[in-house]
């Protein structure tokens, strides 16, 4: 749950953000909003990247958004296939 914790001169900055509190310092608490809709784009931005186009580790290197959709058997079936035909080439060259 994201948190804005109001500074001098109407400055926002977040104070948490979830789970992952390091990546959002990295991408959210290094800069300072002076509208609090500023900062809402900036962690839908953020919501949006780390759901929709980052992969994890913990999630076999897939997104959020693969695995919640039901789509990550479909995807590793595909990175299965794609190792197998390239381990076959390997040894044929």
């Amino acid at each position: 749950m994201e948190l804005a914790l109001p500074l001098t001169g109407g400055e926002f900055l977040v104070a948490a953000f979830g789970e992952n509190k390091a990546a959002t310092n990295n991408r959210v608490l290094l800069e300072h909003y002076f509208l609090p809709g500023d900062l809402e784009r900036q962690i839908g931005a953020f919501v949006e990247h780390y759901n929709k186009q980052r992969y994890h580790e913990s999630l076999g290197n897939l997104i959020p958004a693969d695995v919640y959709f039901g789509r990550e058997e479909k995807i590793l079936k595909q990175r299965e296939q794609i190792k197998r035909k390239n381990a076959y080439l390997s040894q044929i060259i």
